[in-house]
């Protein structure tokens, strides 16, 4: 995420996009923290337990704006995830296989 050319501009417009998601009527009970980066977004999610911040995780990822092609969640530890949203869907592959809650790709409309 970090290891990209820098683009604030860029990171601020992701930002805003996600930045609407990341309220209690749509996360319930879990509370988000977000990172940008030119092409990528990272929403660190917790919440009392797992059934709780993966309903958040999976809602974030299906709700995502338009602008990201891609979002995958990681589980960090019991009641927490890690949510990456990528405007480029090669940015999240990964080469070894992970333990993954949610992942979604998503067409541009034509």
């Amino acid at each position: 995420m970090m290891s990209g050319p820098p683009n604030p501009s860029e990171a601020a417009r992701l930002e805003s996009a996600l930045r609407p998601l990341l309220n209690p009527v749509l996360l319930g009970e879990a509370v988000a923290e977000l990172r940008c980066g030119a092409s990528m977004c990272k929403v660190s999610l917790i919440a009392e337990d797992d059934a709780r911040v993966i309903r958040a995780a999976t809602t974030l990822a299906e709700r995502a704006p338009k602008a990201f092609t891609a979002a995958v969640v990681y589980p960090e530890e019991t009641g927490h995830r890690s949510v990456y949203l990528s405007t480029n869907a090669t940015d999240l592959q990964t080469y070894e296989p992970v333990a993954e809650v949610a992942q979604h790709e998503y067409e541009p409309p034509r």
